[in-house]
């Protein structure tokens, strides 16, 4: 390959890294409706009580574990209310 054509790829690369960076952040930026919120922190939340309920119950009990579990719920539950408030509340016409 030569010096035109690598420099030809990393601009190609380059152009393509641009695309994809924006695309990522309207991606994440883009405000989810009510109903995909609450779905989602559901699923989150109900798997985090699983592991509560492993690590916090039981002769098996991890005190260590517990505590990183609830510390763990309190951060999903902190992001979920600050989802649910910039939720979007507009539904779609089905």
């Amino acid at each position: 390959m030569n010096t035109n054509e690598s420099r030809t790829a990393w601009i190609v690369a380059g152009v393509l890294l641009i695309l994809l960076i924006i695309v990522g952040y309207l991606w994440l930026s883009q405000k989810q409706d009510l109903n995909t919120v609450l779905q989602n922190g559901k699923t989150d939340i109900a798997s985090v009580r699983d592991q509560i309920n492993t690590d916090c119950q039981g002769p098996t009990m991890d005190q260590d574990a517990c505590k990183a579990d609830l510390n763990d719920l309190a951060s999903i539950l902190k992001d979920f209310s600050a989802d649910v408030q910039a939720a979007s509340t507009t539904t779609t016409a089905q």
